[in-house]
């Protein structure tokens, strides 16, 4: 990830509605899947800190966190966060069926070997064990965000399905989300391409909004979060899937 957009993101992560949503998903994916209190839960690639945070309001208890970030490592310290390591999703030092759980969000389009990381997670995790995932969706929306973040794909459903079931998981759930939003950026992207204009000042998509917008998408993301238990989108500019271990 680009030095200076994790920075970026370091100030924005407490308050920005895309995270915020997407921790609540994620938490409401745990219980929804089986995970209880007493779950021996995983955040690979756990950035600052603030899912495991909330997992522990939750009241989740037995929590591990892994970042390849010696910064975010840092941030999760500073915080009170102490079961966290500096470690590489590809080669991690835990034993093997150890994880009741493991979340993995926003973190497989950053790993060149995404069957290597899965082969690695399924490796620590219990049999039947969960993964609880989000991905970036549609190559059809890739732009300089993608670039500076250092994503080395973004993923159809058919495709994050093929990666599971081959990688020794059975899919419980899987569905686009973000649906709302997806219409106004599939349409920037595409004039984006008609009218490129000046690369220099193409960057990232993380933006500082007025606390009455960002309440505003927080809250239309939440909703589509309450949805998400009775329908699955059939599109949006995320994936998120349930995966249990299976024998193989």
């Amino acid at each position: 990830m680009d030095p200076t957009y994790e920075n970026k993101r370091r100030g924005l992560e407490a308050s920005y509605w895309l995270f915020r949503a997407r921790r609540e998903l994620l938490v409401a994916l745990i219980s929804q899947s089986g995970g209880s209190p007493d779950s021996k839960v995983l955040d690979a690639g756990c950035g600052g800190g603030l899912l495991i945070s909330l997992l522990r309001k939750n009241g989740f208890k037995d929590i591990f966190g892994i970042d390849l970030s010696q910064m975010m490592v840092g941030l999760c310290r500073e915080r009170g966060i102490m079961n966290i390591s500096r470690q590489d999703c590809m080669e991690t030092t835990f034993e093997d069926e150890l994880f009741d759980v493991i979340i993995a969000a926003d973190v497989l389009e950053h790993i060149e070997d995404d069957s290597g990381a899965l082969r690695e997670w399924k490796r620590i995790l219990k049999r039947d064990g969960r993964l609880i995932i989000t991905v970036p969706a549609f190559k059809s929306l890739w732009s300089s965000h993608d670039e500076i973040c250092h994503h080395h794909r973004r993923y159809s459903k058919s495709a994050m399905i093929h990666l599971l079931r081959t990688g020794g998981f059975a899919v419980d759930s899987i569905s686009f989300w973000n649906f709302t939003l997806f219409f106004p950026v599939y349409l920037m992207r595409v004039l984006q391409r008609w009218f490129p204009g000046d690369k220099k000042e193409q960057g990232d998509q993380l933006y500082e909004l007025k606390p009455v917008i960002n309440n505003a998408l927080l809250q239309l993301l939440r909703l589509e979060n309450r949805l998400l238990s009775i329908i699955n989108f059939p599109i949006g500019i995320s994936i998120y899937a349930v995966a249990r271990k299976i024998k193989v």
